[in-house]
């Protein structure tokens, strides 16, 4: 059987990632949870016929199996597997059979006879069934251990007593069901998943704290569940400019680890025990942005906007002027947006993009856009932004200019300092995200999308030699536009 490997940029774009399932007649799916969710939050979604849906890299919300349960025909076998980068697939669970309304789904059990499951307690012995205690692992799945890193292959391993193999410490705690399975209780440390990616806070909070005028620095999870969970970041003082500590996140940490929030505060507010009280860092934040709701009446636009907002993110904790992204929008809940947003003005895509969102992410600009289009105006929040932006003037302009790939999301904050610190004296140019800035169809993939980031530099200069840099994301499509180029002539 064919495995098919369905390219990022086609997820960005739900509605031809679930096409190509169809087209290419996919029969067994593994889906990350948020990729599901944001797909079972399009209007008038309808799933394919498949044997087999696996749900994994997340934690799936029982709120999410209901959905699950309900969207796929009753012979589609639905599952989720849980399992790390260190012991990878390692527990199954059958959704259908496990589900109980107003329970959490129990993490499975071992997928494989060769898979061990220990339900172990503080002096490493099992503990009885119905009793806490840290899931530890044992069989062929497990890793060989890090790279280069002995010290920390060794902390992840335990001498269980009585266990003859290698015995891995997941670091999660779990409770011993009847029957073999496992309820999942949350981390022992501080990682998280977003978007399913793991993410330790610890290292994000030191990230912020390179800063040097920062004091002290809380990172916190918003969102019911992996699907929708964003990260907010909280620094003492205020003083310190907002943009400064979002560069110094983004220098030193992928995207997916950057907060979609930083906010400075004069104090953090402390507990009975003098530690920082994170539920209020949230409860206070969730109130400063659902102030703006008050300053005037809403418009039936604004309303309706407001209410679709409202549906997709499970809260109503903002105002007119927040931005999308802050308070739990996502790139996959984009897409659900837009949809939403269209069926309930009767808009098609070109009167109503993707990348709309992008650039009127408030209520107040998203209103006022729509509005423009059902009366008439422009289809666009604005002309199209150039895509090259300067970064730095150089001292020399004979010399060819170094072009700075955005990653996807369009951001150019990262480059911002090392622009600064890079001693050429050669133009610096950032090139932003043709999806967001540009005029590119979602559907064009791939190559498409890369080919705007050549016409934007060759319009800039036209013949070689040319000088590329990129990170992150944007590192693949560096590789790309350096092999046009080089194409090109």
């Amino acid at each position: 059987t064919p495995v098919v490997i369905i390219p990022d940029e086609e997820t960005r774009n739900l509605e031809q990632f679930w096409d190509s399932i169809r087209t290419l007649g996919i029969s067994r799916l593994l889906i990350v949870p948020s990729v599901l969710r944001a797909s079972l939050d399009m209007p008038g979604f309808e799933a394919p016929r498949l044997k087999v849906v696996v749900l994994m890299g997340e934690y799936v919300h029982p709120g999410l199996a209901a959905r699950a349960i309900a969207a796929f025909p009753a012979d589609t076998y639905l599952c989720s597997i849980y399992g790390s980068t260190e012991a990878s697939s390692t527990l199954l669970c059958d959704l259908r059979e496990s589900f109980r309304p107003g329970e959490e789904l129990p993490l499975g059990k071992p997928i494989t006879p060769d898979v061990q499951a220990l339900v172990l307690g503080s002096d490493l012995q099992a503990v009885a069934t119905g009793e806490i205690g840290r899931l530890h692992m044992m069989g062929t799945p497990l890793f060989t251990g890090y790279f280069n890193d002995p010290e920390l292959t060794a902390a992840a391993f335990v001498d269980a007593p009585g266990e003859p193999g290698r015995v891995f410490d997941t670091r999660d705690q779990v409770k011993s069901l009847p029957g073999g399975s496992l309820e999942y209780l949350g981390r022992v440390d501080e990682t998280v998943k977003i978007r399913g990616f793991r993410v330790d806070l610890a290292e994000v909070e030191r990230a912020a704290r390179r800063h040097p005028g920062v004091k002290q620095v809380a990172v916190v999870v918003s969102g019911a569940d992996a699907g929708s969970a964003s990260l907010l970041a909280f620094y003492v003082p205020a003083s310190i400019d907002r943009a400064e500590v979002t560069g110094i996140l983004r220098e030193q940490l992928p995207d997916y680890m950057v907060p979609s929030v930083v906010v400075g505060l004069d104090e953090f507010p402390l507990t009975a025990s003098a530690k920082v009280d994170r539920v209020r860092l949230l409860e206070d934040h969730a109130s400063s942005v659902t102030a703006g709701t008050t300053e005037r009446d809403l418009s039936d636009t604004e309303r309706r906007v407001w209410d679709e907002w409202a549906g997709l993110l499970d809260h109503g904790r903002f105002g007119l002027s927040s931005s999308f992204f802050e308070v739990g929008g996502t790139s996959l809940t984009v897409f659900a947006l837009v949809h939403r947003l269209r069926e309930a003005f009767d808009l098609d895509r070109s009167q109503l993009p993707e990348q709309a969102v992008y650039r009127a992410s408030t209520i107040e600009g998203l209103a006022t856009f729509i509005d423009a289009v059902l009366s008439g105006g422009p289809r666009q929040p604005d002309e199209p932004t150039p895509l090259l932006v300067t970064l730095r003037k150089g001292s020399d302009q004979g010399r060819p200019p170094f072009f700075l790939l955005a990653s996807a999301g369009g951001t150019l904050g990262a480059y911002e300092k090392l622009a600064g610190q890079l001693t050429t004296t050669r133009d610096i140019l950032g090139v932003r995200d043709p999806f967001i800035w540009g005029e590119r169809e979602p559907t064009e993939g791939f190559q498409g999308w890369v080919s705007r980031y050549v016409d934007a530099i060759r319009e800039r200069q036209p013949e070689g030699p040319y000088y590329i840099g990129a990170y992150s994301s944007a590192g693949a499509c560096g590789y790309e536009v350096a092999w046009q180029l080089r194409q090109l002539g």
